[in-house]
């Protein structure tokens, strides 16, 4: 029985000095062989040369692996053998890697992949990052069916037919919302706020930023609202950040929505909306606005109803504001020999500015301080329109103690107590 066992444990060291051959070369040792006597005989062995690479010999089916803590040992006094442990189940030795298994890792690429990233993988740009994180990210909208982030669903349209896009919850915007290249979209805030820090536009003077740019010849954005409980708004969050910038010939329409700048009370506010370039059109049929409305460089803004806690003003090369409605409580000016603001409706109580330009009154009613005159009783800072006159409200609970209608033969009294019929 002893034979045997050491016939297999020859064989197992037989196989492996073949495999460590096959690999590298090695000094001279001194092997050790156990006797029955419990004596041992040592030998040197000659290092061999080192052989090309061949692919160990297999071991006969009938011997296990042995681990080297399963042969049994001599007692050096009795010679008699200290039984093996028996192991749960045979080690089988991992096969050599191959050529390509083989690579050098650093602590870099360990801690990339780790995190994810294979060494082997060219790097991610960040738009591709921002792209793929996009697409992971809660839904904000839904267009045609379909849901995904605000900027997503505006970017994937490629065609000029008109786009309804419904928010399903509040959108922080990541710099400019930018809407170009003829695209037509209705956005439903649905009660819910699209707001941010915004982003520079560069065709305008200046770079200012926004949070929402329609840019260019046959494109539009029409905002609204379908919450009849809260009306959504967009809102800026930083104090420098404007809202909504129209150029380029483009059309923007909004109805029923809130739109806020940061610090609408300081001296120089920024835009909640800002129309750019001769063809740009605005159309504002209702909503809430703080900040500043303007109008310049051929620009056209028509104002039908809504609050605005802002200055409105037409600026620079022939620009115009038309006015048919809607509750004013800051300032009206005009500031550029060819611009010009026309009113035919609307209730006004702030004050109005005619620097340069016209404003041209034919309707609204106006608070006292509003209307400016001279020794002479002629109006300074506005015009009224050939053919309509002014009539005064003189009672304790007057409103508004101006209103302009088409009375062409009303008069103010110099003590503005009574008007008189010429």
């Amino acid at each position: 029985m002893k034979k045997r066992f050491r016939r297999k444990i020859s064989l197992l060291l037989a196989a492996a000095l073949s495999f460590s051959m096959n690999v590298q070369a090695f000094a001279v040792e001194a092997v050790t062989v156990p006797v029955q006597d419990g004596t041992a005989v040592t030998a040197p062995v000659e290092a061999p040369a080192v052989l090309p690479a061949e692919t160990p010999a297999a071991l006969p089916a009938d011997i296990p692996a042995v681990s080297p803590t399963d042969v049994p040992a001599a007692d050096p006094v009795s010679g008699t053998e200290t039984p093996a442990v028996t192991p749960s189940a045979p080690e089988i030795p991992a096969p050599a890697p191959t050529e390509e298994e083989q690579t050098v890792t650093d602590p870099a690429q360990t801690s990339e992949n780790e995190a994810g990233v294979s060494a082997n993988e060219p790097a991610v740009s960040e738009n591709e990052a921002e792209e793929a994180a996009g697409e992971n990210a809660e839904p904000e909208a839904t267009l045609d069916g379909k849901s995904g982030t605000l900027a997503n669903l505006i970017a994937g349209i490629e065609d000029d037919k008109e786009h309804l896009i419904e928010l399903t919850k509040n959108v922080s915007l990541n710099g400019l919302l930018a809407i170009d290249n003829g695209k037509n979209i209705v956005i439903d805030l649905k009660g819910y706020t699209i707001s941010g820090d915004g982003a520079e536009v560069h065709d305008i003077t200046g770079n200012p930023k926004f949070l929402i740019s329609v840019n260019g010849a046959g494109t539009s954005l029409k905002l609204t609202d379908s919450n009849e409980d809260a009306a959504g708004s967009i809102s800026a969050n930083e104090n420098n950040t404007s809202c909504i910038a129209v150029l380029g010939g483009a059309v923007f329409e909004t109805k029923d929505a809130r739109i806020n700048v940061k610090n609408p009370n300081d001296n120089k506010p920024p835009y909640t909306i800002l129309a750019v370039d001769e063809a740009t059109k605005v159309t504002i049929n209702g909503g809430t606005f703080t900040g500043v409305v303007a109008a310049v460089e051929n620009a056209v803004i028509t104002i039908n109803e809504g609050e605005f806690n802002g200055p409105v003003g037409s600026v620079l090369t022939g620009a115009k504001i038309i006015i048919n409605g809607g509750l004013f409580n800051d300032n009206i000016s005009v500031d550029d020999n060819d611009a010009k603001i026309t009113i035919s409706g609307g209730s006004f109580n702030g004050t109005f500015f005619q620097t340069s330009g016209k404003i041209i009154l034919s309707g609204g009613r106006y608070a006292e301080n509003t209307i400016t005159f001279d020794q002479n009783h002629v109006v300074t800072n506005v015009t009224i329109a050939a053919g309509y006159g002014m009539v005064i409200d003189n009672s304790d609970d007057a409103e508004y103690k101006y209103e302009v209608s088409k009375a062409t033969n009303v008069y103010i009294s110099p003590r503005l107590d009574e008007s008189y019929v010429l």
